[in-house]
């Protein structure tokens, strides 16, 4: 399920990971990553996750900061460390003016960026 974020009309970034119920959260997450806290594609798919269907516990992957995990504790929330959480993500960012292209994909992805 890819996102493409257009720039000025044209391609900026591509982000997607395959199917699931996490897809809906994970693709919001990874986004956010890249446009509001300006990540890199490898940071964009390397980010930690997390996930809530709106029933607990929030599930959060073991690369949560603890501060986080400890706050969302603190605020009454059942918390559950998963390993992962979703399925491998991939990330590209194509600067227009220079043609330079950036792309990570998650460690066990096989994937492929094709244009």
């Amino acid at each position: 399920s890819p996102l493409i974020v257009l720039r000025d009309g044209k391609p900026y970034a591509g982000l997607g990971l395959p199917g699931g119920r996490r897809i809906v959260t994970v693709t919001s997450q990874l986004a956010v990553s890249l446009l509001d806290f300006s990540g890199t594609p490898q940071q964009v798919v390397n980010a930690a996750r997390i996930h809530t269907e709106g029933e607990e516990p929030i599930q959060l992957t073991k690369s949560t900061p603890p501060a986080v995990v400890e706050e969302l504790k603190q605020r009454g929330h059942r918390v559950e460390i998963l390993l992962s959480l979703g399925a491998d993500a991939n990330a590209v960012i194509i600067d227009s003016k220079s043609g330079h292209v950036a792309a990570a994909s998650t460690g066990t992805s096989t994937g492929a960026m094709m244009f």
